[in-house]
């Protein structure tokens, strides 16, 4: 069973496209750091070398707090997800109009056992059930990110329960062989 305390390991693990969402998580993280309910914040980034540094660079008040790991193989993100208290995805539209559908790292998260917040945006609440499966915020606010955030460092109780729940949704809903299976049956005809 997870304890969170107030030595918050928090994990941001996402292919980095759109640097201004991890930004705006800069954002909210100082105002949690100032309020001392974090002093501890490992984020892991899988993305292009240049967008991490870009972003370590964009977030010079957050110090050694944080750390930009760059691309990690899938053994070394299941380890950083077991280390975490929790997980945040601060998903954005970008420019250009792309949004993430239903982010992978969301379902390894909640696989995981780690409570997660997480934007409300395209597929995400299909994932993330507010108060259910995991805390959403509004996209592009980093105060509401912010208060998602503290209110999961502050419900311990709160934040195991509804990563429970996000595990056994994921299991029961996104299970990639239950899927096929499914589907192999309707195309038979089985009702």
């Amino acid at each position: 069973m997870r304890t969170i305390s107030l030595r918050a390991r928090v994990a941001a693990v996402a292919v980095v496209a759109i640097v201004v969402a991890f930004v705006l998580l800069a954002v909210a993280v100082p105002a949690l750091l100032e309020r001392q309910l974090t002093n501890a914040l490992d984020r892991s980034l899988r993305g292009r070398a240049i967008e991490v540094a870009r972003l370590a660079s964009a977030t010079p008040a957050l110090g050694d707090r944080v750390r930009f790991h760059g691309s990690l193989a899938e053994p070394e993100v299941a380890a950083l997800l077991d280390r975490a208290d929790l997980f945040v995805l601060p998903s954005i539209v970008s420019r250009n109009g792309f949004m993430e559908g239903i982010p992978v790292a969301l379902m390894e998260a909640l696989a995981s056992g780690v409570p997660v917040v997480a934007t409300r945006l395209s597929g995400v609440p299909e994932l993330v059930r507010d108060g259910e499966t995991g805390l959403l915020a509004e996209p592009g606010d980093s105060e509401s990110l912010r208060a998602a955030l503290e209110r999961a460092l502050g419900e311990t109780d709160g934040s195991r329960r509804r990563a429970a729940a996000g595990r056994e949704l994921v299991e029961r809903e996104f299970d990639a062989g239950a899927g096929a299976q499914r589907m192999a049956e309707l195309l038979r005809g089985d009702s």
